[in-house]
């Protein structure tokens, strides 16, 4: 065998010489080598699933997943029926506050003395503000490795263990998956720490408030509480969903230590450095965000199944998976133990070497330095290369015909590509292709996008075997697979192990063959699976995951596993001859067909996997107006029509002819309806000072208002200026007041009148008209309360009635707003004539 690709073992001339018969046998064979990928990713799903929960009478030094429940029960539930649970936590709620006093109760059940940290604070990053109230408490470490006489290590700066997860939730549902579970799983691991003697390191452990909109309680404990000096490495959980791995889908720069500590204790790991390499480059953010910025070491683990009933009412206790919070309690115990038993927490930065790292059926991890993967990577390039060199000089193959294969294979991946999008396209038609991310039902829409894929994959095969053997096609997937391998190691590491793992296969595998000299068809065959089970290994949990994070909403992202393992079986199909190619777009064509049909007859959304929409009451001066807002999905616009037909047609009196208008950081509005005004008060703004600064500047002092009972005010000023809060200033001269007391917030703004004043002057020499220096300050209150509070009547009621069961309030949920707009004028006016006879 001289060919590179382990499949090519001269079974194409064989087919050539048997005529049709052979040919066809090659493609059974190829259609079966699909068959067998799929079977092997079905398994590899079966194997990474997370682990049965622990019973509630498990251990005492174990880290249960049943007394975790029991845990998350008592705080969702709060002794209530057990048919309810508790509503939304956002911040400054009462039910934030009973929730609080739970998880008070449950850490001093353990005999430890938690604290609640209240404090104002500010977020530039994310424009918000506002008082926070984290629970803190800690498990001291002993001085095992040697700190300061007089002083523990284990609570010296930067050597302690900060455990965090957040105890707020959305307006729309109770939490239970984001964040409650995490709160639970913490409070589980505490008491099994405890259970099982000291610790080297000080443990703290951060229930914070006020994560959903803006990190504000993660930022506030890191930026003014005394114990945020001693945080030396970071474990965080959090939830996107209520099923799945808790996998541990980010960390900090210079991973490599952390990675190989956690890995001492790890028992069932789900984590890869593609998702680290995903996430980075996302806009996405966890309170860990707060401390990776500042360059503080940490994991960071989330389940994310069951996205559509993330944020909504649905994110409950009878949805969670009781194995995804073992998941999660397995992961936080043993990477606390990991860390705890480090010699050192070095910072995050580069220096320490990142890591380029990946689970095998959820068992080990395996872990390998950059320059490791890169060295591997310049390695296996040059032996592809070195191979299709020799393969050239033999006569095995052509220059030319690798090259034409190079371009034929590029269209053949674009094919399949395409094949994907015009199965969505089809799917599309019936409500289930990217226009809804996460359809109810899943399968058949995956099933339908593998179909156009392989259908696309099987043209191209039947393009290649035109003008290309199967010796060519197998050197230029094997060299292209190895350049791609040394790109990614350079410019994505985290992901250089998917093409390193095929390319090591092809390249080495390929020169084991070669040393056998003739090959016989059974060697290529062990070859063959060899290749397929090392991809799938690879690959699959990979896509599960990244098919739970963005669904079919990228059908060329739930079709790459597929795309890549058909270019690794491409040489094969032109191996077959014409009828691999064939038979694999037939079959592809039908697939997708056959999943069309059958969504037919399936829901897009169901009440246990829903839609989202919020129904919306917007105030503004003499005039209101519904508002039906969207998420990221498409809504079908026949139920659009009838909800809208149900708020007008309700019989509520409401002024015609309003506006449209977008509501600031919400949803896309989907309709708009005139709505009667309500009675409630509308926030409002008191002017409390005004004075010079020494530079010039003009310093103003005021004080923001909610009127009624709110959960979020939104601030905007505009002007030339610099919004200030709690010392912070805030980007845009807006801020987002969190929870905001009944008495207000004082804001501070300062107008940059010597850059007025100098603009003046320079129009002022410039013209000889006079220049009017305006002074206004415009300020636009927002105050917003999560709930159709008051304001429901008879259109709203009208709604609810029509709106399905299979769709469900999201994010801030159902809601009202009221926005009103004020005025700062000087009390005296100057021109660019008055300012220049001054001079």
């Amino acid at each position: 065998m001289t060919d590179l690709h382990p499949a090519v073992s001269g079974s194409g001339a064989r087919a050539s010489a048997g005529g049709r018969g052979s040919e066809v046998a090659a493609a059974r064979r190829i259609v079966l080598g699909f068959l067998f990928w799929g079977i092997a990713a079905l398994l590899t799903l079966r194997a990474v699933a997370p682990p049965s929960a622990l019973a509630p009478d498990a251990e005492s030094g174990r880290a249960s997943g049943g007394r975790a429940l029991e845990i998350l029960e008592r705080l969702a539930r709060g002794g209530v029926d057990a048919g309810q649970v508790s509503p939304p936590r956002p911040i400054g709620s009462a039910a934030n506050e009973r929730c609080r006093q739970r998880i008070l109760d449950e850490l001093r059940s353990l005999g430890l003395r938690p604290e609640v940290h209240e404090e104002f604070g500010a977020s530039a990053r994310f424009r918000c503000a506002g008082t926070v109230r984290n629970v803190v408490c800690r498990l001291r470490g002993q001085d095992t490795f040697g700190g300061a006489s007089g002083e523990s290590s284990a609570s010296s700066p930067g050597q302690a263990i900060l455990c965090m997860a957040h105890l707020d939730s959305v307006g729309a549902g109770p939490g239970v998956g984001d964040d409650l579970a995490g709160v639970a799983a913490w409070i589980e691991v505490a008491r099994a720490l405890m259970e099982g003697g000291s610790l080297q390191r000080d443990v703290i452990f951060l229930f914070e408030d006020g994560e959903e909109h803006g990190l504000l309680g993660a930022e506030v404990f890191a930026a003014k509480h005394p114990w945020a000096r001693e945080v030396g490495a970071v474990i965080n959980l959090e939830g996107r969903g209520t099923s799945g791995p808790s996998r541990l889908f980010e960390t900090g720069a210079g991973n490599d230590w952390i990675m190989r500590a956690f890995r001492a204790e790890s028992t069932a790991p789900s984590s890869t450095s593609v998702s680290s390499e995903i996430y980075k480059r996302m806009p996405n953010d966890t309170d860990y965000t707060v401390w990776r910025d500042r360059g503080v070491p940490g994991l960071n683990f989330a389940f994310i199944g069951g996205v559509n009933r993330y944020h909504t009412p649905l994110d409950d206790l009878a949805k969670l998976s009781e194995a995804s919070l073992q998941h999660h309690v397995t992961n936080a115990f043993e990477a606390v133990k990991a860390l705890a038993a480090s010699p050192e927490l070095p910072r995050s930065d580069a220096s320490t070497g990142d890591a380029v790292y990946f689970d095998v059926l959820g068992r080990f991890l395996v872990i390998y330095g950059v320059r490791t993967a890169r060295l591997l990577a310049i390695l296996l390039l040059i032996g592809a290369l070195l191979a299709a060199a020799r393969s050239i000089r033999a006569g095995h193959v052509r220059l030319l015909r690798v090259l034409a294969a190079f371009v034929g294979v590029g269209v053949a991946l674009g094919l399949g590509y395409g094949g994907a999008l015009g199965a969505n396209a089809l799917y599309e038609v019936f409500g289930a292709g990217t226009g809804v991310g996460h359809p109810a039902h899943l399968g058949p829409v995956l099933v339908g996008l593998l179909g156009g894929a392989a259908a696309g994959l099987g043209l191209g095969a039947l393009l290649l075997t035109r003008f290309s053997r199967a010796a060519d096609v197998g050197v230029a997937v094997t060299v292209l697979i190895a350049g791609l391998g040394a790109m990614a190691a350079w410019e994505a590491p985290g992901v250089s192990f998917l093409l390193a793992i095929p390319a090591t296969v092809l390249v080495v595998g390929g020169g084991l063959l070669r040393l056998r000299g003739n090959v016989d068809a059974r060697w290529a065959r062990v070859g063959l699976v060899a290749l397929v089970v090392s991809a799938v290994l690879a690959l699959t949990p990979i896509h599960s995951g990244l098919i739970d994070a963005f669904g079919v909403r990228l059908p060329g992202v739930a079709a790459a596993p597929w795309l890549f393992g058909g270019l690794l079986l491409l040489p094969s199909l032109v191996d077959a001859g014409r009828a691999g190619g064939a038979w694999l777009a037939g079959l592809g064509g039908l697939t997708a067909l056959v999943a069309a049909t059958l969504l037919l007859r399936l829901d897009t959304h169901t009440a246990v996997e829903p839609g989202h929409l919020n129904l919306v009451h917007v105030q503004q001066e003499d005039a209101a107006r519904w508002q039906i807002l969207g998420g990221l999905d498409a809504v079908d616009p026949g139920l659009l029509a009838d909800l809208t037909l149900a708020l007008t047609s309700a019989g509520d009196e409401a002024e015609a002819g309003v506006k449209p208008g977008r509501i600031p950081w919400a949803w896309k509005p989907l309709a708009t309806v005139p709505a009667p005004m309500t009675a409630d008060e509308p926030p409002r703004l008191e002017w409390l000072a005004e004075m010079e600064m020494e530079d010039g500047n003009t310093l103003l002092r005021a004080r923001a208002i909610p009127g009624r009972r709110s959960d979020l005010l939104l601030v905007k000023v505009s002007g030339s200026g610099s919004l200030v809060v709690d010392g912070v200033t805030m980007p845009g001269g807006a801020v987002r007041l969190l929870g905001p007391p009944d008495e207000g917030v004082e804001l501070t703004y300062i107008r940059d009148d010597a850059f007025m004043d100098r603009v003046v002057r320079d129009l002022g020499e410039k013209t000889d008209a006079p220049v009017v220096m305006e002074r206004t300050l415009t300020v636009e209150l927002w105050s917003q309360q999560f709930g159709l509070r008051g304001v429901r009547g008879r259109a709203a009621e009208s709604y609810f009635r029509s709106r399905p069961a299979e769709f469900v309030p999201f994010a801030d949920g159902d809601g009202s707003l009221i926005h009103a707009v004020f005025r700062q004028e000087t009390a005296e006016e100057e021109t660019a004539e008055e300012d220049s006879a001054d001079r």
